[in-house]
């Protein structure tokens, strides 16, 4: 939990409505790091290149920063969202190490905002794509590297701990009701929270409709999922890190 709450004091400032989200926050290795820019303003922004970010260690050493150009500019229209990838790896195309780094993202408004990211430690993560805006839908991107084509299980609750157990490790969520009301495939506001990996164990699908209701800014929840194999002595195959956000 400790290194939870590093990672959350370097979220970006929510001042703007033009904004980065960096995840998985605690990411597996071989994994691939999404970079997210969520427009929630009137205007209109392009984005220069396909790779809109550097990755450093704490320290400030020089991690990964290659031009990736695009034919034209990535549109960013209004109410939209723009994804780009990490694949860690560094300027030599060599897999990182585990371990700390912090990924400056190059907004289309000139803004610098940095997240703290840790690679290492899980078997899978959580991405949110956009940062949670009340009244916004945003989508996730989950990945089990390694686990191709099973079902996978996703929850929200407002806590990480004390964990739910299983025999394939402990699920990071409490059963509290955001829980339970996660887990019922006909609530409103998480869906595709209930599906299967693809190729490479990921999904784009799930996503959460978070209601436009002053009273939940400044709200915490956490996401965490697992990867299923029934035909498995123990059914739970891999088990994410959690996702924790705060609504905006």
């Amino acid at each position: 939990m400790k290194q939870l709450a590093v990672l959350l004091l370097f979220a970006a400032p929510a001042s703007a409505q033009l904004l980065s989200t960096v995840g998985p926050q605690i990411a597996p290795i071989g994994g691939e790091i999404t970079i997210a820019m969520s427009n929630d303003t009137p205007v209109d922004y392009l984005v220069g290149q396909a790779c809109p970010f550097s990755v450093r260690t704490p320290s400030g050493q020089l991690v990964y920063d290659i031009d990736c150009p695009t034919f034209a500019p990535i549109p960013l229209p209004p109410g939209g969202v723009a994804t780009f990838g990490w694949p860690q790896y560094d300027n030599n195309f060599q897999q990182v190490p585990a371990g700390l780094y912090v990924v400056t993202v190059e907004m289309p408004d000139g803004s610098l905002p940095s997240h703290l990211i840790s690679i290492g430690g899980t078997d899978a993560g959580v991405a949110i794509l956009g940062a949670p805006l009340l009244g916004k839908t945003r989508g996730f991107r989950i990945q089990a590297p390694g686990v191709s084509f099973l079902p996978y299980l996703m929850a929200a609750s407002l806590n990480s701990a004390p964990g739910v157990p299983t025999c394939g490790g402990v699920v990071p969520l409490f059963p509290d009701a955001v829980f339970k009301i996660s887990l019922n495939p006909a609530n409103p506001f998480f869906t595709q929270f209930q599906g299967t990996l693809g190729f490479v164990g990921e999904s784009w699908d799930p996503a959460v409709a978070i209601p436009n209701d002053p009273t939940l800014s400044g709200a915490q929840l956490v996401f965490a999922f697992a990867a299923l194999d029934f035909t498995a002595t123990c059914p739970v195959a891999a088990i994410s890190s959690p996702l924790t956000v705060v609504l905006q």
